[in-house]
C-alpha cells in the first residue's frame, strides 16, 4: 500500500494534521501579526489548513509544502 494513501485515510478526520489541538493553534495566530502583505512558508504544511486560515485572517499569501500529494491535492481543493 502506498503510504501517503494510508496517512490520507488515517488522517482524514482531522482538521489539522498537528499534535497541536485547533484550539492551540488558535492561540499561536492570535500571537500573530503579520500585514497584509506578508508571505508564509508552511513546511510539512499537510492541507494546509494552518496556511488557508492565516490567509483568511491576516490576508497573507503563503506557500504550503508536503510530502503527501494526496495532501497537497486536498490543499488545493480547500484553498
Amino acid at each position: 500500500m502506498d503510504k501517503w494513501k494510508f496517512y490520507d485515510i488515517t488522517h482524514a478526520d482531522h482538521l489539522y494534521c498537528n499534535p497541536l489541538s485547533a484550539a492551540r493553534l488558535e492561540e499561536v495566530m492570535g500571537l500573530l501579526d503579520p500585514g497584509p502583505r506578508a508571505q508564509v512558508l508552511d513546511i510539512g504544511c499537510g492541507r494546509a489548513e494552518f496556511l488557508i486560515r492565516l490567509a483568511e485572517r491576516f490576508g497573507v499569501s503563503g506557500v504550503g509544502i508536503d510530502k503527501s500529494p494526496f495532501a497537497i491535492k486536498r490543499a488545493r481543493e480547500e484553498a
